[in-house]
């Protein structure tokens, strides 16, 4: 009796495979049960171990007419592998402070934010000055996750600065008007 193995990527909950093979019985005979346990959540493999083979004809427990091997399949976990990094920088003009980037990486159908997984960081050194800059996502490879990376173009807008002449007026005396 063996047995199945079973794989699947790392999502958090317990790979578990309850079946097994098993070479044919004798005419007449079946198995009434088979006792399969083992589980594995976090990346990496276990044994998944069958035992307790009850086999019967009818009613009859026939289980002593048989010398059972039994064969351990393997439960296997993998990496979680990244399919998206994703870094945004919103609203920046010069003479802002500096803006924390928003990341978010998503693992299969988990999605985690930037305290949790990602580590947002400046590709270039932390601008200050307008114009066009890159802001990187990283997630850092972990015993159940593929790290991965994205890069963000942003942009830091020019400050609007409007400069207005001062009026002035004076009475007529033959000289010029000049306002500093």
């Amino acid at each position: 009796i063996t047995a199945d193995s079973d794989t699947k990527a790392y999502d958090g909950t317990e790979l578990t495979k309850n079946s097994y093979t098993a070479t044919e019985l004798a005419t007449g005979d079946a198995f009434a049960s088979v006792t399969i346990t083992g589980t594995q959540t976090d990346a990496g493999e276990s044994a998944n171990v069958a035992s307790a083979a009850v086999i019967k004809k009818g009613d009859v427990d026939v289980t002593s007419n048989y010398e059972i091997t039994y064969t351990d399949g393997t439960l296997t976990v993998t990496k979680a592998t990244t399919n998206t990094v994703t870094v945004a920088i919103e609203g920046w003009t010069y003479g802002d402070a500096a803006k924390t980037p928003s990341s978010t990486a998503t693992f299969g159908t988990a999605s985690y934010t930037y305290s949790d997984a990602v580590d947002g960081t400046y590709a270039d050194a932390v601008p200050g000055t307008a114009g066009t800059w890159y802001v990187k996502a990283t997630v850092e490879e972990t015993d159940n996750y593929v790290g991965g990376s994205a890069t963000q173009e942003f942009t830091i807008a020019k400050k609007a600065l409007t400069i207005t002449a001062d009026s002035d007026t004076k009475a007529y005396d033959g000289t010029e008007l000049t306002k500093n």
